[in-house]
């Protein structure tokens, strides 16, 4: 098997075929933080970025908040990963979406 980088592990499991893969959380543990590694996670697909050093609690607490919050899922042609609008505003405009978002429990559920 070839060697990967986080980049590569996150565009693999979230293209992966099985939806069990491509569904799965991903938080990405980096001791270099920058707005750069964060932008460009979040745009591979990543639920959450956290930077070290981290307290095993506080791991376990955004663990725990990617799990039992889940965002809806969004498919695009450039882009398969967790809705990145992390705020519930209104929007005023038109609808462009093709299809709604995903949502995580239900597609568990079918497979």
């Amino acid at each position: 098997m070839p060697e990967m980088d986080g980049r590569e592990l996150l565009k693999t499991i979230r293209s992966h075929k099985s939806d069990c893969v491509r569904f799965l959380p991903v938080v990405v543990c980096s001791a270099y933080t920058s707005e750069t590694l964060v932008k460009e996670s979040r745009d591979l697909g990543a639920n959450e970025v956290v930077v070290k050093p981290i307290s095993a609690s506080e791991l376990a607490r955004r663990i725990q908040h990617v799990i039992n919050n889940p965002r809806p899922y969004v498919k695009s042609r450039d882009f398969f990963g967790p809705d990145r609008r992390r705020q519930k505003r209104p929007f005023e405009g038109q609808e462009r979406r093709k299809t709604k978002p995903q949502d995580v429990k239900n597609n568990h559920e079918q497979t």
